[in-house]
């Protein structure tokens, strides 16, 4: 990985499964969510477009596409695309359409999400992204699917499941991206990514940093001598636990998105 964290920014790129480097381009926009809590699952989204979407609406952290990974979130906060849930979801936006039936985008948008899931599951930053919460099928088996009513959502597995979500199986949510996503493939490739070596040691610094923090007592410094990637671990780790006394999400008021960029 060549990838330098400064105030919660990513610069430089990732690799996915075959070494090939994805750059993280950084898409700055506000987080009206706040930090995130805990150790959040990831949750899938499609943009219903055929090109990057600049400036996103309601902005998930991140957005893939055009050979890129957009940061559009800083580190340790929320996304803002699944109402009252975003605090317990790390988000990632694919340039792409969603389908009914067993689909993956194409190169320019799933490289640089296996390269980005990899990355995230390697440091921490989601419980996994490895695995599904229950044994859904890849396809959408059941219609409508574009309503809260739809039978994934109320499976009684979310959030405290580990797993890859999409947003079809989010509750108090009627969007249905991504559709048919073909998480078995998905999976064999984030696998062989985090299998690669790790070229410059930052994952290790974010990881040993990340678990102090949470070790320590709240509010506690990092010690002077660490890294500084490691000291904005722990930092950031802190940051989190103190969110953690917040109460949890509960059930959203009305949160309408814009139609561009969403899958109905």
């Amino acid at each position: 990985m060549t990838v330098v964290i400064t105030d919660g920014w990513l610069t430089g790129s990732l690799p996915d499964d075959t070494g090939r480097e994805w750059p993280v381009v950084q898409r700055r926009q506000e987080s009206s969510r706040g930090p995130l809590v805990g150790v959040p699952n990831l949750c899938l989204h499609t943009t219903e477009t055929s090109s990057y979407v600049q400036r996103l609406k309601f902005p998930s952290q991140w957005q893939c596409g055009e050979g890129q990974i957009g940061q559009h979130i800083q580190l340790g906060l929320a996304g803002d695309a699944v109402n009252t849930w975003d605090s317990v979801l790390q988000q990632i936006e694919m340039v792409g359409h969603s389908q009914l039936g067993r689909w993956l985008p194409e190169e320019g948008t799933l490289g640089p999400v296996v390269a980005l899931t990899a990355w995230l599951h390697k440091t921490l930053r989601i419980a996994t992204g490895l695995k599904r919460p229950a044994p859904w099928p890849v396809v959408v088996d059941q219609l409508p699917a574009a309503t809260t009513d739809y039978y994934r959502r109320h499976a009684g597995v979310f959030p405290q499941t580990q797993g890859v979500y999409g947003h079809i199986e989010i509750p108090d949510n009627s969007h249905w991206d991504p559709g048919g996503f073909n998480y078995p493939r998905f999976f064999a490739r984030v696998q062989d990514a985090i299998g690669l070596e790790d070229e410059v040691g930052i994952e290790q610094d974010i990881i040993e940093g990340s678990k102090a923090g949470r070790d320590a007592a709240l509010g506690a410094d990092p010690p002077a001598a660490k890294p500084a990637i490691w000291k904005w671990a722990f930092n950031e780790a802190q940051r989190i636990r103190k969110a953690e006394t917040k109460p949890p999400p509960g059930v959203p008021g009305p949160h309408e998105h814009e139609v561009l960029g969403k899958a109905k």
